[in-house]
């Protein structure tokens, strides 16, 4: 199920008799919510097609309390944004590819963090996984990542970028891949975001002033 507070919980329900088809879909929208995906101009996008997801329906809360700035940005011309990201197949499935505050912005494209630390937990070694985007004044940001490796297994960061190489469109592939002894997460398990962009930028960025003359 793919819900929020403020539709009133639930926005998408994945049937079980579906489970196995569509696999890592949410399913389709529950009787009474529409929901469709639109790019930075509000339009509708094709089929595929990453962008926001927008819904409409009686469940939709009508505004933030006492906020009209932040109602503004969350609901526009009837729609609710929800500030994730994801995209329709074919029969009208939803997939959520993530939060559109998360996603990495690097040489003009926009990177889902989740899809990163997905192929990188596919590579057997690998216990957990976390990607960020740091700041780069040639890319806007370049991709980085920390994994923590299963008990007794040898860190081999080439291995991880073939790895990686044979999962993810280049411009997706983390540029540099670091051995971290935890992965910072919030009580209900989410990664902790600025954490993990904060402790792998000082790695970074300790790595390039140690390789200068």
């Amino acid at each position: 199920m793919y819900g929020q507070t403020e539709a009133t919980a639930r926005i998408a329900m994945l049937a079980p008799k579906q489970l196995e088809r569509k696999r890592g879909s949410a399913g389709r929208a529950v009787p009474g919510v529409t929901l469709k995906i639109v790019g930075d101009d509000g339009n509708e996008v094709s089929v595929r097609t990453v962008g926001d997801i927008v819904i409409r329906g009686g469940n939709v809360m009508m505004g933030c309390w006492r906020d009209q700035v932040a109602t503004a940005r969350r609901i526009r011309e009837g729609w609710l944004y929800t500030g994730d990201i994801g995209f329709i197949d074919e029969e009208g499935f939803l997939f959520v590819t993530g939060r559109k505050s998360e996603m990495i912005k690097t040489g003009g494209m926009r990177v889902s963090p989740e899809e990163i630390e997905e192929a990188l937990l596919g590579q057997e070694d690998v216990l957990e996984a976390g990607v960020a985007g740091v700041p780069d004044e040639v890319m806007g940001e370049v991709i980085l990542a920390g994994v923590v490796l299963k008990p007794d297994r040898e860190f081999r960061e080439y291995e991880l970028m073939r790895h990686c190489s044979t999962r993810l469109a280049p411009f997706k592939r983390p540029v540099r891949i670091w051995r971290l002894s935890r992965i910072a997460r919030s009580a209900n398990h989410k990664i902790l975001r600025r954490q993990l962009e904060e402790q792998l930028k000082l790695i970074h960025h300790a790595s390039k002033a140690k390789a200068l003359p």
